[in-house]
């Protein structure tokens, strides 16, 4: 996840780990759940998230509505929903505004 960054596709899909793991679909969710304590949908989001995080700080050359689609959200609406929920309110925009004040 961390090296190949697959979850930057946004087609990215549990078959696709189950394609590269020899394991079904029904124990590699219960493999995340146990062991991450999150769904696999869940833990995508949180890479997707802290991708943003790192280029809304670090590329202000990327507009923020792009960001979202470059860190592999489906829409724009979605990258928004996704960050603000994750920051307790905190638009992408403000997180950008706080980060570049630093």
């Amino acid at each position: 996840m961390i090296k190949d960054k697959p979850y930057l596709n946004p087609n990215f899909k549990l078959m696709n780990v189950s394609d590269i793991l020899p394991l079904n679909r029904t124990y590699l969710s219960r493999v995340f759940n146990e062991g991450f304590g999150e769904s696999f949908s869940d833990v995508v989001r949180n890479y997707r998230i802290r991708e943003a995080e790192w280029m809304l700080a670090n590329r202000m050359d990327i507009p923020v509505g792009q960001v979202g689609e470059l860190c592999g959200f489906s829409s724009p609406s979605t990258f928004h929903r996704a960050f603000v929920q994750s920051h307790d309110g905190l638009t992408p925009n403000r997180f950008r505004k706080q980060a570049g004040a630093e």
